[in-house]
């Protein structure tokens, strides 16, 4: 073999070497940018256009944006979004912020109540919403028990209340997540999980009474499959993300100049 054929072959191995992660992390990369950021795309997409029960392809400007700031349930459900997230938010951060300085005063049996406070995290929020509607049920819940208990004149009928019924959201969701805010610091997080909530509120009111506790994800949802709006779905999808956005840039944009 001759010096140069030699020198050539560790070479050659070295750009296998370093090429061989790319291969491996191609397919993943391919899909999540298709599915993932493609269909990210074609919802910006759709939301331009006037598809209904199938997406279309007629062009229709900013039409859809113009209808949904016109239907009276999308008010609805910012609004609900306004009282839902920022309740959620602040009370999840202070409770979260009592607990951590409570557990950290080297109580007895820490490690198990830490785990008390966390465990609620290890629950999907379908199966919070169907316990806490349970509970929350009138006919069988806390006001039926203490009503049992003698106490007849108790009620707590908020789950019934279009006034109320989106404050039994925000008891839910602080009850399942304050644990993990005594963990972590969470704001990020926690804002994100208010804007997108939707399986909480489906198991939980079902959006009711009424629109009394509907948000734009369940809006979203109701007007692309159950309305058959998909211009309007999307749109106001189009909408979540980039508040979404405006939350999660800034936050890593002072994260990656910190690390500079």
């Amino acid at each position: 073999m001759s010096y140069t054929e030699t020198a050539a072959r560790p070479g050659l191995i070295d750009r296998l070497r370093d090429a061989l992660p790319k291969l491996v992390l191609s397919p993943s990369v391919a899909i999540v940018a298709i599915f993932v950021y493609g269909f990210i795309v074609f919802t910006f997409y759709l939301s331009f256009t006037n598809s209904r029960i199938l997406p279309e392809f007629g062009w229709v400007g900013w039409q859809n944006y113009e209808n949904l700031f016109r239907i009276r349930a999308w008010d609805t459900a910012v609004t609900n979004l306004i009282i839902f997230g920022s309740l959620y938010i602040i009370i999840c951060c202070a409770l979260g912020l009592l607990l951590a300085i409570l557990l950290d005063q080297h109580i007895r049996a820490e490690g198990f109540i830490r785990t008390i406070y966390l465990y609620p995290m290890a629950l999907s929020f379908i199966v919070t919403g169907v316990a806490w509607k349970w509970f929350l049920d009138p006919g069988i819940g806390l006001e039926a028990v203490v009503q049992g208990w003698g106490w007849e004149s108790f009620k707590f009928g908020w789950i019934k209340d279009r006034e109320m019924a989106i404050y039994t959201i925000v008891i839910a969701a602080v009850w399942q997540t304050s644990g993990f805010v005594m963990a972590m610091s969470a704001f990020v997080v926690l804002a994100h999980m208010a804007i997108k909530s939707y399986d909480l509120v489906i198991a939980l009111t079902g959006g009711g009474p009424g629109t009394a506790t509907e948000l734009p994800a369940t809006f979203m949802y109701s007007y692309t499959f159950t309305r058959n709006q998909m211009g309007i779905g999307a749109a106001s999808a189009v909408i979540m993300l980039m508040t979404i956005a405006a939350i999660i840039v800034p936050y890593l944009w002072s994260e990656l100049r910190e690390k500079k």
